[in-house]
């Protein structure tokens, strides 16, 4: 289970700016999105045993289109573009290289975060021009950049 809790004011607070994860790596605590801990992140054991990194599993989920996503929280319509742009900047932030602006989003792995086939056709052309910049798609697949 996951509760909303305002993580990084309480780290700006206590002085803290940067976070090590389970594998070592630092990060700066205003780009996060989510802490979890090792029970709630079920593939944390497998990766251990397989001696596989976040890196490689990433990597394995991109080449397979695989998304990872959180379950019980999809709806089939949004009430607004505001829920919308809200879950495409997760996902740009969740899969968004350090090396690069541009996130490699196959229509079939965002169809699956939003939780519908038809969402992203059904809301894509309510986003306001200027969040979301998006290269030519080419089967199924588009780059895009979102201006946080």
């Amino acid at each position: 289970m996951v509760h909303k809790t305002d993580f990084k004011a309480l780290f700006k607070e206590a002085g803290v700016e940067t976070i090590t994860d389970i594998w070592g790596r630092k990060h700066p605590v205003d780009r996060l999105c989510m802490i979890l801990t090792e029970s709630q992140f079920k593939g944390y054991k497998w990766l251990k045993q397989y001696n596989i990194s976040w890196q490689t599993y990433v990597s394995i989920c991109r080449f397979f289109e695989h998304t990872i996503y959180i379950t019980n929280i999809s709806k089939t319509e949004a009430e607004d573009t505001t829920e919308l742009m809200i879950t495409l900047a997760e996902y740009y932030t969740a899969n968004k290289e350090p090396d690069s602006d541009w996130v490699i989003m196959p229509r079939t792995n965002i169809s699956a975060y939003l939780g519908s086939a038809s969402y992203m056709e059904m809301y894509e052309s309510r986003i306001p021009e200027g969040f979301m910049e998006k290269k030519p798609e080419m089967g199924g697949v588009s780059a895009v950049r979102i201006n946080l």
